[in-house]
């Protein structure tokens, strides 16, 4: 008996150093929690060029604020220039006016700090959901706790909640449009709902930014061609009343979106900006990078 117990005592710490993923979550909520206390704090802003050499926090979400608030006088979203009531500060808004009518208009009828705290409050419930479906679709138990670590420590986050970016939601929506779609691919009953709702999550990305346009091949390569064409088809109708309306923004939208130049500023360069870069200022050469770099992170997408 005294021989089995001090077996078991010696195996004792190896089985605590076996499990030392389970504290990987810990940590994430530990480093999570400073990425919320430095939004108050600024803690970690001078680890981040875009909160050291751009517009104070909340700048990209004024952006969609302002365009809200424009929409609601009946004006003009595409301010290039001057100052909107009640706006701290904003860049020039860049996106789709179908999300100015819609989501900006929704927030704009809150103060802009307060409707800056609620998409803080979108974001966050949008990582919970993420590391929720992370944990239902990992493997293992150990391959879902280091998920969850990644998710809750990865550290552009925090500039996505102090600049106010689209981008995780975005991504985020993107996500859940690939998973829903693998479930109605696997059958059963559940099949035809989790399509439609893949089909609506893929739609919401690319009305709030429509990077996830790029998808587009490989939506027609899953079947998913109809509710593609219905996407695009909303965004094109929304967008031409909008223009036929205000004609001058045509241009002011195409020079902000299509210049093929990457920008790049104080250091901040950015995947397209490397490869402008590598290309040494030649169009044609980064063109050629940049559409092999779109087909990689395709390809990467396929199995999904």
């Amino acid at each position: 008996m005294v021989s089995s117990v001090g077996a078991a005592e010696q195996k004792q710490p190896g089985n605590i150093l076996s499990k030392w993923w389970r504290a990987i979550p810990v940590f994430g909520i530990v480093v999570h929690l400073v990425f919320l206390v430095s939004l108050r704090t600024h803690w970690l802003d001078p680890f981040f060029d875009d909160s050291m050499h751009r517009f104070g926090p909340g700048g990209d979400f004024f952006s969609l604020y302002a365009a809200g608030v424009r929409a609601r006088q009946g004006l003009s979203v595409y301010l290039t220039s001057g100052h909107v009531a009640g706006v701290p500060y904003a860049y020039p808004f860049r996106y789709a006016p179908l999300v100015a009518y819609t989501l900006a208009l929704a927030l704009s009828a809150l103060p802009a700090i307060k409707a800056y705290g609620v998409w803080l409050i979108l974001c966050e419930l949008a990582l919970l959901r993420n590391i929720r479906i992370t944990l239902e679709a990992a493997p293992s138990a150990r391959a879902g706790a280091i998920a969850t670590g990644m998710w809750l420590c990865f550290t552009p986050y925090y500039l996505e909640l102090y600049v106010g970016q689209f981008t995780f939601l975005t991504a985020s929506l993107v996500f859940w449009a690939f998973l829903a779609w693998r479930k109605a691919e696997a059958g059963g009953k559940a099949g035809a709902s989790e399509g439609r709702w893949g089909d609506l999550f893929w739609a919401g990305a690319v009305w709030l930014k429509m990077m996830p346009v790029l998808f587009l091949p490989i939506l027609l390569l899953r079947g998913r061609g109809k509710s593609a064409f219905l996407t695009l088809l909303v965004l094109l109708a929304t967008s031409a009343l909008y223009f036929n309306h205000f004609p001058p923004d045509w241009r002011t939208f195409l020079l902000t979106n299509l210049d093929a130049h990457p920008a790049s500023h104080a250091g901040n360069q950015g995947l397209m900006a490397l490869l402008y870069a590598i290309a040494h200022g030649e169009m044609a050469s980064y063109l050629l990078l940049r559409t092999l770099a779109i087909v990689v992170v395709g390809a990467m997408l396929l199995p999904l």
